[in-house]
This record gives structure tokens, sequence and C-alpha cells, in this order.
């Protein structure tokens, strides 16, 4: 329920106070880490003409492991993308079970649901799922490493950063100083530090700049190349890292198995 206070100009919107006077929130989404790529004072993701958001809770387009489109949840304003397990999906009763308000608690509060952007598995999402999930209300989000080649890659998890002052875990339940495998012919969504893979010069790894919309192109020579400009600057791109959160990521692919 939305409540004004007398004299004060704002609006009480459950999770939020909304400054009428000002046209501004007075703190920031409650939900923020789970829309790392929105500023975490956005509402209904800046687009209030088309999309409403009553309570401030999360709703969703779920695929499963594989990348298979299984359905959405009983929200329907806002979705996000999320990755649950088939059997989860299953335990709630599908869509069916999904379409209640009991099967949606299930599912957001399952160890194995997960938003895609966190999800640190490398997943195959074709354009026909990617269809059925924004026919269904969701949001495509673009990857930060595709993996073309046919050998595994590796990747260091961007941890906690700060943004707009809030601390926010990108890679949570995942050390970031370790080095995470990501399969043949599968892609990451989740933010990343740096990739290695086999096509990167011997001692090597491609580091990447903490920032959104980056995505990683690793080839079938398992060459490595961004979609941005960033390379060009020394310390990102092939570059030699040291140090201890980079060791597990140096480690990862030996230099006798480099191509180069």
């Amino acid at each position: 329920m939305t409540h004004f206070r007398d004299g004060e100009g704002a609006l009480s919107l459950n999770l939020r106070m909304y400054d009428a006077t000002i046209g501004r929130w007075n703190g920031v989404d409650a939900l923020a880490e789970e829309r790392n790529w929105l500023s975490t004072f956005q509402y209904t993701q800046n687009n209030p003409i088309l999309r409403v958001d009553p309570d401030g809770n999360l709703d969703g387009v779920y695929v499963n492991e594989n990348g298979n489109f299984l359905g959405t949840d009983n929200n329907t304003e806002d979705h996000t993308v999320y990755v649950t397990s088939q059997e989860t999906w299953d335990e709630v009763g599908g869509q069916e079970g999904a379409n209640t308000a009991e099967g949606t608690q299930k599912l957001q509060n399952s160890e194995s649901t997960v938003a895609l952007n966190r999800y640190g598995e490398g997943i195959s999402i074709s354009d026909n799922t990617w269809k059925d999930v924004t026919n269904a209300g969701g949001e495509r989000i673009e990857p930060t490493v595709i993996n073309n080649s046919d050998k595994t890659i590796y990747y260091k998890p961007e941890g906690v950063e700060a943004v707009d002052g809030v601390e926010i875990d990108f890679n949570p339940g995942y050390d970031e100083e370790g080095a995470y495998p990501i399969k043949p012919n599968t892609s990451l969504y989740a933010r990343v530090d740096g990739v290695n893979s086999h096509g990167i010069d011997k001692g090597e790894i491609y580091r990447v700049p903490t920032r959104p919309n980056i995505t990683i192109t690793v080839d079938e020579n398992g060459e490595a190349s961004s979609n941005t400009y960033f390379s060009l600057h020394p310390s990102y791109g092939e570059t030699e890292r040291t140090g201890s959160a980079w060791r597990a990521l140096n480690n990862s692919i030996k230099p006798t198995d480099k191509e180069k």
C-alpha cells in the first residue's frame, strides 16, 4: 500500500520512500544486486510507462542448466532471467505450480535458482530460447564470455565491487581469487575479472576491466578478443598478471598447453 506523509512530500512504497517534491528515491533498490546492469536507484528499469512494480519483489523467467526455456512465475511486471534445475522446476509442479504464490516462493528460495547474470557456469542458450524468454516478458542480456572453442577455458570472478556507493557481489558463492571452467561452446553471463585459454600467449591471461556490457569472445583457436577497445590499454587485454589473486587463473592452463 502507498502512503503519503503529510508535510514531507514523501510516498512510502513499502521497500523505499519516494520524494515527490524532487522526483527522487531516497534509497537504493533493496534488490539492486539482482540487476547489476542498472542504477541502484532505478525503478521499473527506468520505464514506468510500460512497467509497474507494486511491491518491489522479484519476478522471473526460468531456463534450466541446459539452456532450455521452462516458463515464468506468478509475477508478471518486470522479468529477470533465472537459471534453475529441472528437478526444482518439476518439484514445484512445472508451469502450473510456478503460477502460484507458493510455487514462486519455492523457486526463488531454492538454492538451485540464481539470476543468469550471477550464474557461474557456462550455459548454451539458443536464439529460439531467447525468443521464448523475451516473448514471456524476460529481458535478453549479453554474455560476458563466449567460448567458441572446443576446449575448456577458465575465468576469474569479478567478486565484490562498489556500484553507486553500494558493495555488490557479482559472483556469490565463487572465490574472486579462484579460476572456474567455461565448457566448450557455452557462454558465461556473470561478470569476470580475467580469462585464460589455450590460445592466449604463454604466461599471459586476458584481463577484463570492471564495467558492464563487455563481451570476451574466445574463437575456435582459443584466441580472445573484446567487443570494445579496452584491450588497447596496457593493463587490459593479453597481459601478465602476478600475485596471489591471479595465481589460480594463471595456473589454470599450463604454458605447455598454450598454442602460441
